[in-house]
């Protein structure tokens, strides 16, 4: 698996789909609260 165009680490065939949802969803969490943050400033 690439994370950011560099190898990160190995997955079998059997549980990549699995785990490239998982790291998305990981992802847009960390990202969405970064917004919310950002938004939860702008307001103040």
């Amino acid at each position: 698996v690439y994370m950011a165009g560099k190898p990160n680490h190995k997955q079998s065939n059997d549980g990549m789909i699995d785990h490239i949802v998982e790291l998305v969803e990981q992802r847009a969490a960390v990202l969405q609260a970064a917004a919310d943050e950002a938004e939860a400033i702008a307001a103040e």
